[in-house]
């Protein structure tokens, strides 16, 4: 305890020192200049700080001299030189408590409600825009697309906007190592290239593109009639299955070398899905999916029933998807998680779910009633977007 008293005091003495010599010398010379002081007054004009005489004695001498005058502290148990008479500026900063890393830590959401007050907003939305899509390398480096070609980059403190070239909505957003694509209506794509600007890539379509998942074992986007997939000469090749009657789909995502589709076709839930270099396989599910998410080989599926009813499905890694109970009304938007038994599911209204296992998703507070329309995570930090220029986050 003594050793660490006489650290601080080392510290306050050499700030005092200081602080007294020089910071009064810096102001003296500043009042020299034809402009208020610190109190707001006007200095005598015929003073100048800068004719008067330098400081007596260098000043690392003055704070030599008081260092020597500390008492001196008793060794340690654990000190082997046995002399501690002595205490340099080093020893001190050594001891001094550090901050605790933590690289993905986040800030500028700072008003926080909902469930167990976790889930925070900035004190300002970053556009008045619609944000439908989100996707990040990590917590300080997240990508947010939406309405009228919004695009706006997270760096872990404030959300900036990206030029994106174009003026229509954007629904989704994924990429894979320094490769970022985003999609969106009129068969929008468009990739950040390497100057960190968003160029438009020739789709080959029309149609509206409502999903991208991109992965070292190849880049896919979906949207009403079509999965696309990028080739290594940049062009878009059309994979949709030719048995494919009616096919609406609305997202992509993979695992591996796995990719899933899902969607409807003649009204009516399917699931594609593609290993490896093999064709596209078609499974019916029932319901209405809007939502995809892979993890540890389970599979996770969010929209409604026919009559508007959430619906919540669960692959465990083998046989069919089966329903998950999900209680509430209105439609479920986006489901991702930080892992296969920590699960979220964000919809309309500010619905939000939680699924831990089992065979309940559980209705959760997110504190605000906008349209929740997507969400992505990374390790514990979960963001979510959503109507005009919702951004939420949440660690906990």
């Amino acid at each position: 305890m003594l050793r660490l008293y006489r650290h601080w005091l080392l510290l306050a003495l050499m700030a005092s020192v200081a602080c007294a010599a020089g910071c009064s010398a810096i102001a003296s010379y500043y009042a020299g200049e034809a402009g208020p002081v610190a109190d707001g007054s006007t200095p005598d004009a015929s003073f100048d700080a800068r004719a008067q005489p330098p400081l007596d004695g260098p000043l690392d001498g003055a704070v030599t001299d008081q260092l020597e005058d500390l008492p001196s502290a008793e060794p340690s148990a654990t000190d082997t030189t046995g002399d501690r008479s002595k205490v340099t500026i080093v020893d001190t900063l050594a001891d001094m408590p550090r901050p605790p890393d933590d690289a993905g830590s986040v800030s500028g959401f700072v008003v926080c409600g909902g469930a167990n007050n976790a889930w925070c907003q900035p004190t300002q939305r970053p556009t008045t825009y619609a944000l439908r899509g989100i996707w990040g390398r990590s917590a300080r480096d997240v990508y947010a697309v939406g309405d009228a070609g919004t695009i706006l980059h997270y760096d872990g403190s404030s959300w900036t906007p990206m030029p994106s070239g174009v003026g229509v909505q954007l629904n989704a957003v994924f990429g894979v190592g320094n490769k970022v694509y985003a999609v969106g209506n009129s068969g929008t794509i468009l990739e950040l290239d390497t100057t960190n600007s968003w160029q438009s890539m020739t789709s080959g379509t029309t149609q509206s593109l409502w999903s991208v998942w991109a992965s070292p074992v190849g880049v896919y986007v979906v949207g009403n009639t079509q999965i696309r997939a990028l080739q290594p000469n940049r062009t878009w090749a059309d994979e949709t299955p030719a048995n494919s009657f009616s096919l609406t789909l609305t997202a992509v995502f993979g695992e591996g070398t796995t990719v899933m589709a899902v969607g409807t076709d003649s009204s009516v839930g399917v699931t594609l899905v593609r290993q490896g270099n093999g064709s596209w396989t078609q499974t019916f599910v029932g319901g209405y999916h809007r939502a995809l998410w892979m993890s540890g080989g389970e599979g996770f599926l969010a929209g409604k029933t026919g009559v508007s009813q959430p619906k919540f499905l669960h692959n465990a890694g083998s046989g069919a998807f089966g329903d998950v109970f999900i209680s509430g009304v209105g439609s479920p938007n986006g489901v991702f998680g930080r892992g296969p038994s920590d699960v979220f599911i964000v919809g309309d209204g500010g619905n939000l779910w939680r699924y831990s296992g089992g065979t309940a998703a559980t209705a959760a507070s997110s504190g605000v009633v906008d349209n929740l329309y997507a969400l992505w995570a990374v390790g514990n930090h979960v963001f979510i977007v959503g109507a005009a220029g919702l951004v939420m986050h949440t660690d906990k």
